[in-house]
């Protein structure tokens, strides 16, 4: 097993998975967990990159967990994207609806501030957008990745496996099946 989290060696692994679950960012987190735990002096440095390894190493323990009940991680893995794209689609249309009845409500005033303040709500909310779809692909190659690594894992265990197995072969047979590991 490699190193160990700071956030799992403190126990602060509940307390981040119900901020994650709450849609709270990474960076937020890390203001949380400093404020809230001043006494540990080793997450002075905690930053948001270690909440996504943090997350990339829960998601991959899952993915191994599957592999290993005999349970296909691709399924849960696409039904996990797919919902996450049905949410982010609701919000983005929601925006549009919200954009667009802000533009609207800003052509009835005479007001230049009013409607430079109603162009600025809608370039942020269409920023945060741009910004959730961005995380949204992502994760997916974060995902596709971690999957692409336990399988190699397993391809390479299996090899090993045969060329333990080919030790109680005789000479002949030995070579036959290591060449034919070889070329797999």
């Amino acid at each position: 097993m490699g190193r160990v989290s700071k956030i799992e060696k403190y126990n602060l692994s509940s307390r981040v998975d119900e901020l994650l679950n709450q849609g709270v960012s990474y960076t937020d987190i890390v203001k949380i967990l400093k404020k809230e735990h001043p006494e540990i002096i080793e997450l002075r440095n905690l930053s948001p990159m270690s909440i996504l390894r943090y997350k990339d190493i829960k998601m991959k323990r899952k993915l191994e967990d599957a592999l290993e009940e005999g349970r296909d991680p691709v399924d849960e893995l696409t039904k996990e994207f797919r919902a996450a794209i049905r949410k982010i689609l609701k919000k983005t249309d929601e925006v549009y609806k919200e954009s667009k009845a802000i533009l609207e409500k800003a052509k009835e005033t005479e007001n230049i501030n009013d409607q430079l303040r109603a162009i600025r709500e809608v370039r942020d909310s269409l920023e945060q957008e741009r910004k959730n779809w961005v995380a949204l692909a992502q994760y997916g190659v974060r995902q596709a990745t971690n999957f692409f690594n336990i399988n190699i894992k397993k391809e390479q265990n299996v090899k090993i496996l045969l060329l333990n197995f080919t030790k109680e072969l005789c000479p002949e047979c030995r070579a036959k099946v290591s060449k034919l590991v070889e070329e797999q």
